[in-house]
């Protein structure tokens, strides 16, 4: 019959990237179908996240991955995801059913040079409302809701330029780009 049956449609975030020291933590909502191919945070060439964090220090991305992920841990960045699972056709977080958080403060508790965390998107910041708004190992970091870095364009939020005047917000809480 050919459609995708939901319970096929199953997928799982990643293993957080974070460092010791590490004082952002970016919350995405969940990967999308190419970083969930090709096991890689935010994959998909299409996707502003490299660019935005790379033009915080006026600098054009690595090519390669582990150079990406070398160069977000230099500046204080660490990456996780704040769905675990979720059923989910597709890379769209509209099409997100039955989502499972992560364990956002057990992670938090591991990590206390953390400062604030980065919301990317409206479905990141809503899960995070919805299951660990009052939390206590939560209390004190700073919440940076910020603008999806997908590529699919909304009415405020057209190209790189856009994204990156709101997210120019995280630099307060980034080492080193002082110089910059």
């Amino acid at each position: 019959m050919g459609g995708i049956k939901l319970e096929d449609s199953k997928v799982y975030s990643f293993p957080p990237i974070i460092a010791p020291g590490a004082t952002v933590l970016v919350l995405g909502s969940m990967p999308g179908v190419k970083s969930l191919q090709e096991q890689r945070y935010y994959a998909n060439d299409r996707n502003y996240m490299w660019r935005i964090l790379y033009a915080l220090s006026g600098r054009e991305p690595d090519d390669a991955y582990e150079e990406r992920l070398a160069y977000a841990a230099g500046i204080g960045v660490a990456m996780w995801d704040m769905i675990g699972s979720c059923i989910r056709p597709g890379s769209l977080d509209m099409n997100i059913r039955d989502a499972e958080p992560n364990d956002l403060p057990g992670l938090v508790q591991q990590y206390p040079t953390l400062r604030a965390l980065a919301f990317n998107g409206a479905k990141s910041h809503a899960t995070f409302q919805k299951h660990f708004k009052d939390h206590s190992a939560l209390a004190g970091l700073e919440l940076l809701r910020l603008p999806s870095t997908s590529p699919v364009p909304t009415p405020a939020m057209r190209n790189l330029e856009d994204r990156l005047t709101e997210w120019v917000r995280l630099k307060p809480y980034l080492r080193g780009l002082e110089e910059h």
